[in-house]
């Protein structure tokens, strides 16, 4: 996933902590941003690499990185 799509792989729930999420294995990624989507409200934002998590970091709020 690039910088420019980052995006797409947001979970919103308004009114809790940001979560990003980082890891190259899409299952691996999938399965931590299920279990965090859980935890309500949570947001949950999913990227591939640490190039694409620092544009997350710029452009939003996050609370805790998750790699």
């Amino acid at each position: 996933m690039t910088a420019d799509n980052a995006a797409d792989q947001t979970h919103k729930r308004s009114g809790g902590p940001t979560f990003l999420v980082v890891d190259d294995d899409a299952m691996i990624r999938r399965i931590v941003a299920r279990a965090l989507v859980s935890l309500k409200p949570a947001e949950v934002l999913e990227t591939d690499d640490g190039l694409a998590a620092q544009t997350v970091l710029r452009e939003k709020q996050v609370d805790v990185v998750v790699t």
